[in-house]
């Protein structure tokens, strides 16, 4: 009768399984890329996006730069116009109700004047 020793074990090992991975450490953890999925993070997310094509000015890959939430916290990555269009991608995104920090990987390029077709 093998087979009840055996459905205890694999039983006791998915237990085992959350309670080693639920161990507090004191190393900062991993930023996450992903989106948080509580409402208040896609709602924030949405909010933010909703902001930035409705602001008159931005180029098109400032209004679609990714926006990532997660328990507030917003990281912004992109392609941006220039310094100014920078800023004021942060700005708007921080002005958001809900935003509690705001990490930016934000790339200026510059249009090119000739692209060449």
């Amino acid at each position: 009768m093998p087979f009840p020793f055996r459905a205890v074990v694999l039983s006791s090992a998915v237990v085992l399984v959350p309670v080693a991975g639920s161990a507090q450490s004191d190393e900062p953890q991993p930023r996450t890329l992903e989106q948080g999925v509580m409402p208040s993070d896609a709602q924030i997310t949405q909010n933010i996006r909703r902001a930035l094509t409705s602001t008159s000015g931005f180029s098109v890959d400032a209004r679609n730069v990714q926006i990532t939430t997660h328990d507030g916290e917003v990281t912004l990555r992109g392609q941006v116009r220039n310094d100014a269009e920078r800023d004021a991608v942060i700005t708007v995104a921080r002005r958001v109700p809900g935003v509690t920090h705001i990490d930016q990987d934000l790339e200026v390029q510059p249009m090119d004047r000739n692209p060449g077709y």
